[in-house]
C-alpha cells in the first residue's frame, strides 16, 4: 500500500472536501506542516499577520466556499484565534481548526518548553477549544488516518468548527495514504477561486438586519436559517 505523511493525509483530505486555502501564522511547531502545505498542489498557504485575523479570514471563507481552515501554534497562538472559533460555532460555520504542539515526548516528560504554562500540563488551551469545537482530536502516527477522517465529517455534517492536534514530530510520520476518497461531499473547485474574491459578506453586512441570516449553503433575506 502507498505511503504518505500524517501532514501529507490530513492535506490530501482537505483539498477532497473543497479547501483551497488555508489561513494562518506561522510558529515553530508547525513548520514541517507548513513546508507540506506549500509543497500540496491544490492548496494555497494565506498568512496572516495575527492569529485573531486568521480565524476571520478563515471563517469569512468558509461561509462562502462551504469550509475552511487554519493553523496556529500551541497554547498562544491558538487562544489568540479562539474568539474568531468561538464565533464560528455560535453561528455553525464548519471550520478546521489545526494547531501545532510540541513534540510527543515533551508532553509525556511535561517539559517545561515556550508558550507552555510551565507546570507540565499541556492541556489547557485544549480545554479551552472544547468549549467551541464538537470534535477534538490529537494525532499520533497510530491513529491520524480515523481520527481526521472523524474530525473532518463531523465538521461537515455538523456544521461546526473541529480542532485537530498536531504534534511537532507526528506532521512528518509515515501512514497509509488514503484507500478511498473522504465520505464528505466536496466542494466545487471553481466555487472560490482567492481569497481576494471575499467580498459577498460585506455587502450582505451592509444590508438591513432582516437579511443578516447565514445559511450553510446561501445567504437569505428571510430572517431565519435555511439549511
Amino acid at each position: 500500500m502507498a505511503e504518505c505523511t500524517v501532514g501529507d493525509y490530513l492535506l490530501q483530505r482537505l483539498r477532497e472536501i473543497g479547501v483551497r486555502h488555508v489561513f494562518g501564522v506561522p510558529g515553530d511547531y508547525q513548520l514541517e506542516f507548513l513546508d507540506q502545505i506549500e509543497a500540496t498542489d491544490g492548496i494555497e498557504w494565506v498568512g496572516n499577520c495575527n492569529e485573531l485575523n486568521a480565524a476571520y479570514a478563515a471563517d469569512g471563507y468558509a461561509r462562502l466556499n462551504g469550509i475552511g481552515a487554519l493553523v496556529t501554534t500551541f497554547s498562544v497562538g491558538e487562544l489568540s484565534a479562539l474568539n474568531g472559533i468561538g464565533g464560528a460555532y455560535a453561528e455553525s460555520v464548519p471550520l478546521v481548526s489545526i494547531v501545532g504542539t510540541p513534540a510527543t515526548f515533551v508532553v509525556r516528560d511535561r517539559q517545561t518548553v515556550h508558550h507552555s504554562t510551565g507546570d507540565g500540563d499541556f492541556s489547557h488551551a485544549a480545554k479551552c477549544a472544547s468549549e467551541y469545537t464538537v470534535a477534538q482530536a490529537l494525532l499520533s502516527r497510530d491513529n491520524a488516518a480515523p481520527e481526521i477522517d472523524r474530525a473532518l465529517s463531523l465538521c461537515w455534517l455538523l456544521k461546526r468548527p473541529v480542532y485537530i492536534m498536531l504534534p511537532a514530530d507526528v506532521a512528518g510520520q509515515p501512514i497509509d495514504a488514503p484507500a478511498q476518497p473522504s465520505n464528505c461531499p466536496s466542494r466545487p473547485a471553481t466555487r472560490l477561486s482567492s481569497p481576494s474574491s471575499c467580498t459577498r459578506p460585506a455587502t450582505c453586512w451592509a444590508r438591513p438586519a432582516r437579511w443578516r441570516c447565514w445559511s450553510a449553503t446561501r445567504w437569505t433575506a428571510t430572517g431565519s436559517a435555511r439549511r
